[in-house]
């Protein structure tokens, strides 16, 4: 649908103002009906050339893929215990830009709003790019990873997600992994989601330590990945 900012501008001030004067207000769109099992090229399509005129990001058009939706799935209902604690965490897996902070604001009540941010500590949310750094750094390919997020997220992409091939190390588990639902479509497990969660928390436990060094100052990106590479090229050969 093209319309939809006006149309939320529209709510907005019907919502906010006390007179919006709306009555004579109608909004003028494009209803695109899609169907079949061409509908995830087809939607990540029109909104790619729909918005041509806005500079929106390749991650931004990746948000309805499904294996993003999938990803989000289980960011919402596995739940972690650290250390030992009673009420564990999970991570938020931020699938649409600023979607964290919506859910904030959406919350009706301060103690809503403070359930919320318990159970999903800001330290431990996570986008799409992020996604990309943590499993590119595992598989040995941290110079993708030093090109920038973007290149980084299309490299992901382009590898599926993942090793898939014999040659890089954890190849084989991601294949272990991956199955297809009842249109011949790839999904992945609960247990790829998992181990995701531990890339991520070896990243961002890396990134914590090497802030506290003064000698890679402006170097500290491509150094916490490169870093992550070598941690996982030490354990895999150790292991032979």
């Amino acid at each position: 649908v093209n319309g939809g900012q006006t149309t939320a501008s529209i709510y907005s001030a019907c919502k906010n103002c006390d007179d919006p004067r709306l009555e004579m207000i109608s909004v003028q769109m494009k209803l695109i009906v899609a169907s079949g099992s061409h509908v995830e090229n087809l939607v990540g399509n029109i909104s790619r050339y729909a918005n041509s005129q806005n500079k929106i990001k390749d991650t931004d058009f990746a948000s309805n893929q499904r294996f993003m939706l999938r990803m989000e799935g289980f960011s919402r209902r596995l739940t972690a215990n650290p250390g030992g604690t009673l009420h564990g965490t999970r991570w938020f897996f931020e699938r649409t830009r600023g979607q964290y902070l919506n859910t904030i604001n959406l919350a009706k009540t301060e103690s809503e709003c403070n359930k919320f941010k318990q159970m999903y500590p800001k330290d431990q949310v996570f986008i799409k790019s992020d996604m990309a750094k943590y499993v590119l750094s595992w598989d040995w390919a941290p110079w993708i990873v030093a090109k920038g997020a973007e290149n980084a997220f299309a490299e992901f992409e382009k590898r599926r997600f993942g090793s898939d091939h014999d040659s890089l190390p954890g190849g084989e588990h991601v294949r272990a992994w991956k199955f297809k639902d009842a249109e011949g479509n790839p999904q992945f497990s609960e247990y790829y989601y998992k181990e995701l969660i531990g890339k991520a928390i070896l990243f961002k436990q890396l990134d914590k330590a090497l802030r506290k060094c003064d000698w890679c100052v402006g170097y500290r990106s491509p150094i916490l990945s490169y870093s992550l590479a070598l941690l996982h090229y030490v354990v895999y050969n150790s292991r032979k």
